[in-house]
């Protein structure tokens, strides 16, 4: 839509023709260009508006008398923007794109509003304060590995981020994803990203770091306790019902003892499970193990941390001679239990 370019907002020629309180609101001018883009307010004062009779025109902006005109190939529905040195770009839809001499040698106009969006920045289309879209609370990274911290922020302008590490800033790590090269123990902390922009700041929540040794893997673990005595069997089988064909796991003496059973092979994509011979509480889930290659007869201490002891808090599970090589180490204690980290250390 076409429309009279009229100025009258004092806001946005203030720094052009100072006015009292009695005058705020009231119009200045009225230029009889046919303008379809928004104005930008060069340094002297000049006013740049782009027009659908395919031209921009330079107007007086105390005056609103004309300056000069240039012709495009096309409408220019895009507003003006002014380089520091004074030229003045804009777009048609001839598809180029336009660079004009002008006199506003320094820019655009000391306002509060010299052009559409505010300033060269274009912070006034935004202005959104940071804020934090999705973060980890806890990453574990591998030991000697590249290990990397991502958090989604928002924000207008696009924030800048500085990454904390135990409190400290981390210099030149100014991006939302940290990218740590080679991974060691002296990296296991709190991590804080902290984003700012024009419209203020923003403090990720705490991400803990933990560093680990361990390819950590997940097997079916099953465990019962109590019921009659005498011998059972741990069966399993792929399909319940009449049809189903149970074949045995595992064979026990006493059905009464608490018994411990876990899945290190290939586990069927359905597998349902039985003790036979005894009326007990079978649970089932997922407990953690890896294998372990280390000299025989190694002394081996293993450490686990978790949610229950605090992030940071290693506690040893065991110390233990390595019996062989390869050796799988199963933690019993994980069935059912939250998330657990481990590493290993060899033993003097």
């Amino acid at each position: 839509m076409k429309m009279l370019l009229t100025i009258c907002l004092a806001a946005v020629v203030a720094s052009l023709c100072p006015l009292d309180a009695a005058q705020l609101g009231q119009m200045l001018w009225e230029s009889p260009v046919c303008s379809d883009s928004s104005p930008a307010i060069g340094a002297d004062g000049t006013v740049y508006v782009g027009s659908g009779h395919s031209n921009v025109c330079a107007l007086n902006g105390a005056t609103e008398q004309k300056r000069w005109e240039f012709k495009t190939g096309n409408h220019v529905y895009s507003s003006p923007a002014i380089g520091a040195d004074g030229t003045v770009y804009v777009g048609s839809l001839d598809g180029n794109v336009y660079a004009l001499c002008s006199s506003s040698v320094g820019g655009l106009a000391e306002s509060p509003w010299p052009k559409f969006r505010h300033d060269a920045q274009n912070t006034g289309c935004r202005g959104q304060a940071p804020g934090i879209e999705k973060q980890p609370r806890l990453v574990v990274l591998k030991e000697g590995q590249e290990g990397r911290i991502t958090v989604k922020v928002s924000g207008v302008p696009v924030p800048q981020v500085q990454w904390f590490f135990n409190g400290a800033a981390r210099p030149g790590d100014t991006n939302a994803t940290l990218i740590l090269p080679a991974v060691t123990w002296a990296l296991e902390g709190t991590y804080l990203l902290v984003p700012s922009n024009t419209a203020g700041q923003a403090t990720s929540a705490p991400i803990v770091a933990v560093v680990s040794n361990v390819d950590r893997e997940r097997f079916v673990g099953l465990r019962w306790e109590g019921g009659s005595g005498g011998p059972v069997s741990l069966e399993a089988t792929a399909q319940l019902g009449a049809l189903a064909a149970w074949h045995s796991l595992s064979n026990y003496p006493s059905g009464g003892a608490a018994q411990f059973y876990a899945e290190v092979g290939p586990v069927e994509a359905a597998r349902f499970y039985r003790v036979n011979g005894a009326s007990v509480r079978l649970s089932a889930g997922r407990l953690n193990g890896w294998w372990m290659q280390e000299l025989v007869g190694s002394r081996i201490q293993i450490e686990v941390v978790s949610v229950a002891t605090g992030w940071t808090n290693w506690q040893t599970l065991t110390n233990l001679a390595l019996a062989a090589s390869p050796y799988l180490f199963l933690d019993e204690a994980s069935l059912g239990a939250p998330e657990r980290v481990y590493r290993t250390t060899v033993l003097p």
